[in-house]
């Protein structure tokens, strides 16, 4: 009997010890690196985050969004997402737009009078080709200065 009453103890003791862990554990809200810690971790939502790309896209109209590419494109050790859309009806606009999800900002690539859509992506070489006019430019998009920027191919 005294070994059942010391394995219902370590039982409980285990229990209450899970049931603690449990409601004290959570995950820890996506933020910026606090410059004051440098052991700071930023746990990212990515389907939080492709809810925010869709968001960030659909303040114009008519929009269609196209393939999503996970890639630290920043250089800041998390993933980014970045992704081309088109929008408009009648003159139609493609973007390139970059969420930096760890700091929840967003960079633009073209306007209303020059296009850019993504060819391909490998192994963090985002190939795009530029529309200014009929006669497409192919070349890269890196992430620069904090912008995006093109550069034609040789």
């Amino acid at each position: 009997m005294i070994i059942m009453d010391k394995g219902k103890k370590i039982l409980t003791l285990l229990s209450a010890a899970v049931i603690l862990f449990s409601m004290t554990a959570c995950e820890k809200p996506l933020s910026a690196p606090d410059e004051t810690s440098a052991s700071t971790e930023i746990i990212l939502d990515m389907d939080q985050a492709l809810e925010d790309l869709d968001r960030y896209c659909s303040k114009e109209s008519a929009y269609i969004r196209f393939d999503n590419y996970v890639y630290d494109f920043t250089g800041d050790d998390y993933d980014d997402i970045i992704t081309s859309y088109m929008y408009g009806s009648g003159i139609v606009r493609h973007i390139i737009v970059l969420y930096d999800v760890a700091n929840q900002e967003f960079y633009t690539l073209g306007d209303d009078d020059v296009g850019y859509v993504i060819v391909s992506f490998d192994d963090g070489h985002l190939t795009a080709e530029k529309y200014a006019g009929n006669n497409p430019i192919k070349g890269t998009v890196e992430f620069k200065d904090n912008e995006l920027v093109f550069s034609r191919d040789a």
